[in-house]
């Protein structure tokens, strides 16, 4: 590693940096949230400069993407056209070739900290001490055109598109079925395979419950989705299939409380056909508000807002546990709660700020629409809070 990417760069000035953006809260931190990638060996898988220009700001590309096209802009595609190589979400977010929608911003949850290049360029430095100098043996099997297609078709058959964004396979459909009435499967149509027999007579090969005494069949639709979700390829065993026929479901890491729940919600998931009670009787709301909160609450869930911010009566975030906010200059640096941020800001006010934190007035036309479509303030939300109040 070039030691030189180290002058100037001190661990006190960086963990003020961590301290003050929440950083650790996501990563490290006393209570871990596992929402972020774990980035004590990125010094060892990624190059210094990306990594700056990725904590600097996340979704900046350095080039755009055409969903048509398949594949990333260059400048030459903007010259043939006497355009300027210049892509953004607003008035340049059209591909020169054929006017479709571009792709300009990277597709990730972790926020832009607006953090000087000085400053990113500081953590990168941390980062890349907390590992040595990568040593990788012989890649020269990449050269292999044929194993390049032998990968392409396992991408394909394991539907490893159906999670990630693989270039050129953006139109890949999921290989997962349908379980949103999985519960309301005919028991006959579960395919317990050469495990019937053990299922009948209360067998289990996998012990899931090992405190039960007595042996009780679990041919039902519990003890399916649990053995399912417990091991996926349990109903290939003792079966004579190409590889390519087997279940592709991967394994996933399932602790005993996940998994009860996990079941719970397939049995329960019985839509309108499957349910004992009439679909008269169903709560189907007609406020389109209430879905609007419903969709606002799982971007909250997916932006890990809580991680910072107190969002709900009697939770707690996680950096109020961390040792720094304990101390009373630290309480006084938490994030605002915002348990009642609703009734004390200005709704248009609280649209701008979410869309820019920084509020230096930058809006598309859509956000700009709905900022106007907006009701008139009250006299008194009309003053619109400080930037700290939210």
């Amino acid at each position: 590693m070039d030691k030189t990417i180290f002058k100037g760069h001190t661990p006190r000035r960086v963990g003020a940096i961590l301290r003050r953006y929440h950083m650790n809260t996501w990563r490290t931190g006393g209570r871990t949230i596992y929402r972020a990638a774990n980035l004590q060996r990125v010094g060892e898988k990624a190059n210094f400069d990306y990594i700056v220009r990725w904590i600097h700001n996340p979704r900046e590309r350095v080039a755009p993407y055409c969903p048509k096209e398949k594949r990333d802009l260059t400048a030459d595609d903007y010259k043939k056209k006497n355009l300027p190589f210049v892509f953004d979400t607003e008035l340049h977010s059209r591909c020169p070739n054929d006017g479709a929608e571009l792709q300009v911003q990277n597709m990730t949850v972790m926020p832009n900290f607006r953090l000087s290049e000085s400053d990113a360029r500081d953590i990168a430095t941390y980062l890349f001490s907390l590992s040595s100098p990568p040593s990788y043996e012989s890649a020269a099997f990449m050269d292999d055109a044929n194993l390049k297609e032998k990968g392409r078709l396992l991408i394909k058959q394991y539907g490893c598109a159906g999670c990630h964004e693989i270039k050129g396979f953006e139109e890949e459909q999921r290989i997962g079925k349908e379980l949103t009435v999985e519960g309301a499967t005919p028991i006959e149509r579960l395919d317990f395979a050469l495990q019937t027999k053990h299922a009948e007579e209360g067998v289990d090969p996998l012990k899931i419950h090992p405190d039960q005494k007595e042996e009780k069949s679990w041919y039902n639709h519990k003890g399916f989705f649990e053995h399912k979700i417990t091991q996926p390829s349990i109903y290939d065993e003792g079966k004579e299939k190409d590889p390519k026929d087997r279940l592709r479901m991967p394994q996933p890491y399932m602790p005993p409380e996940w998994r009860n729940a996990l079941t719970t919600f397939l049995l329960g998931s019985v839509g309108a056909e499957g349910s004992n009670v009439p679909s008269t009787l169903f709560y189907t709301p007609q406020d389109q508000r209430r879905q609007d909160i419903q969709n606002g609450w799982w971007v909250v869930k997916k932006y890990n807002c809580m991680g910072c911010h107190q969002v709900q009566v009697g939770q707690r975030s996680v950096v109020m546990d961390l040792p720094f906010y304990q101390t009373p200059e630290g309480k006084d640096l938490l994030p605002p709660r915002l348990t009642s941020e609703g009734a004390r800001v200005d709704p248009a006010w609280l649209l701008k700020f979410l869309h820019d934190p920084s509020l230096s007035g930058e809006k598309t036309p859509a956000q700009a629409q709905q900022i106007s479509a907006l009701p008139s303030p009250s006299p008194q939300t009309a003053a619109s809070p400080q930037p700290g109040a939210a």
